[in-house]
């Protein structure tokens, strides 16, 4: 039985691993807008990596590493600013408050983005193109019914029909 159950911590450990692997370089981007220094970033990354390893034990699998990793970096570069006192690359807590706001805002917006696609894929191929030419080229409703030969309000109607369909899948998707 501990056979099993070290085998289990072994996988959950080697699957956090590679999963911060896959997170270094959005760390390093996030630290990158908490301060300039190549230098200071690479060993604020790495007390990041070290703590997560040091409390794997706490962390949720249910919970993405990557957004329980910014809360680490987030408090590891506060400290480090704090510490460092009056130092040139000296953040206020302000400006580090705005950049983890601006890193979870690109996360949701990315996320957003990959569900948008993935409900535009599930149209057929016809209300993905009016879609297209209604948003991305800004084609008029009635430019779309003179093109399909319907009238305006048909054409509004479909349209709308169409955004009830990616609403509905993306609510799912959310």
């Amino acid at each position: 039985m501990r056979d099993f159950e070290d085998a289990q911590a072994d996988e959950k450990e080697s699957g956090l691993e590679q999963k911060l692997g896959e997170c270094q370089e959005k760390l390093r981007i996030y630290l990158y807008r908490c301060c300039r220094d190549t230098h200071v970033i690479d060993d604020l990354l790495q007390k990041v990596n070290l703590f997560v390893w040091e409390k794997r034990e706490q962390w949720d699998s249910k919970t993405p590493l990557l957004k329980w990793a910014y809360r680490i970096a987030y408090f590891t570069a506060k400290s480090h600013f704090r510490d460092k006192g009056r130092e040139k690359y000296i953040l206020s807590e302000e400006a580090l408050d705005l950049a983890v706001a601006q890193e979870e805002q690109d996360e949701t917006e990315m996320e957003r983005k990959r569900n948008l696609r993935f409900c535009l894929e599930k149209l057929t191929g016809r209300d993905r193109e009016l879609m297209k030419e209604r948003y991305e080229e800004s084609k008029s409703v009635s430019e779309l019914a003179d093109k399909e030969g319907k009238s305006a309000d048909a054409m509004a109607q479909k349209l709308r029909r169409i955004r009830i369909k990616l609403s509905n899948c993306l609510s799912f998707s959310s």
